[in-house]
């Protein structure tokens, strides 16, 4: 008697092949012989399936197994930019000390950061700045970089210093819904060096520029926000705040200096057209300390009408103009210069009108006097 039963493969469970055991069996004194041969459906579609089953599950190992190196790969490279940074920093304070000041910071980082960097992407040195939404939506961010391969290929000019700035825009930065692109910023950046000064501009040399990233040298200084003990305060709060008067002093003469610099812009046919406190850097140059950065909004006097030079020449002034009359009312006192007459002059504009109204007072009492 011969017995045949298809019994179903235990090598995978997805695949269809099965076993036919063949049971051949004789009476009453003759062996038991047992045939397992192994068969597959000819059916082309259980083939199929079970070729992309295998498939999927080869994909999904392999899949897992480069996650696997890739990760790996990646954390080497964090690895490998903290022991760049450690080093460089070591290196640093071996040059210049413990505490080195800013300017000689930059200074020997743009001479010798590049001989500690060999990596692809650009290794971030310090973050100035996070511009976000108030949701926490990052919008620009403001880095001071050495240079990767990428970059260096991309912008021979960054293969000049060791480090410089890049500005990095996402699709939410303010600069972009308004149609100033990296690209825009550059070219008017390189008009604007043209027309200006050489003691203003010999830190604004763009380094390149492409749809997200504007690049170009680091501008030695703080900005203006960064010094002025009013940023942050309401009207109330810094007109009440108790200020030394070697603070009032030096805050009285870079507000002069800023609207001397503003001025020279106005001369030259150029404004700024986004000049706010971040957009002024305070340096150390004697003959031009307060320098504008940032020019990706900037109107030409050639370029424009003379409705809209007008008032962007206005609106450059006005963040000046009311740190000026904020100082007068917080020192009670009417300061010399023509950007604290103007802060006067202009009060009803720039205020709410209970501080405006106190701050024309102010100005009438001491011309009486």
């Amino acid at each position: 008697m011969h017995l045949e039963l298809p019994v179903r493969s235990q090598r995978n469970w997805w695949d269809p092949t099965y076993r036919s055991i063949l049971i051949n069996i004789s009476f009453p004194d003759g062996p038991l012989e047992i045939a397992d041969s192994i068969q597959t459906p000819s059916d082309p579609t259980f083939t199929q399936k079970s070729q992309a089953r295998s498939f999927h599950r080869k994909s999904q190992r392999a899949t897992k197994k480069n996650s696997g190196r890739l990760a790996a790969t990646q954390n080497k490279h964090v690895q490998n930019k903290s022991t760049v940074r450690q080093k460089l920093t070591e290196a640093l304070h071996h040059a210049l000390g413990e505490r080195p000041n800013f300017p000689a910071e930059i200074i020997w980082l743009e001479a010798n950061a590049l001989k500690f960097w060999d990596g692809v992407e650009d290794l971030v040195w310090k973050t100035v700045y996070d511009d976000k939404t108030t949701r926490g939506i990052l919008r620009t961010t403001g880095q001071i970089v050495i240079p990767g391969k990428n970059t260096l290929l991309e912008h021979s000019s960054t293969s000049k210093f060791g480090i410089h700035f890049r500005k990095t825009f996402t699709p939410d930065s303010p600069p972009l819904r308004r149609g100033e692109s990296p690209e825009i910023e550059e070219k008017n950046t390189r008009k604007v060096i043209q027309l200006l000064p050489v003691d203003i501009n010999d830190h604004l040399m763009p380094l390149g520029a492409s749809p997200l990233i504007y690049r170009s040298r680091v501008v030695i200084g703080e900005t203006f926000a960064s010094l002025s003990p009013f940023t942050n305060e309401s009207y109330s709060d810094s007109i009440n705040l108790k200020l030394d008067s070697q603070i009032i002093l030096r805050l009285q003469f870079q507000i002069l200096q800023a609207f001397t610099t503003i001025q020279t812009l106005h001369q030259r046919g150029v404004s700024h057209g986004d000049l706010h406190f971040e957009n002024i850097i305070w340096t150390k140059n004697d003959d031009y300390p307060a320098r504008p950065i940032d020019f990706g909004s900037t109107i030409f006097r050639a370029e424009s009408t003379p409705e809209e030079w007008n008032k962007s020449c206005q609106d450059d002034f006005e963040e000046f103009y009311r740190e000026a009359g904020i100082l007068q009312l917080n020192t009670q006192k009417r300061l010399e210069g023509q950007v604290f007459d103007e802060s006067i002059t202009k009060a009803g504009e720039l205020f709410p009108s209970e501080i405006a109204h106190e701050l024309m007072s102010l100005g009438k009492s001491f011309r009486e006097i």
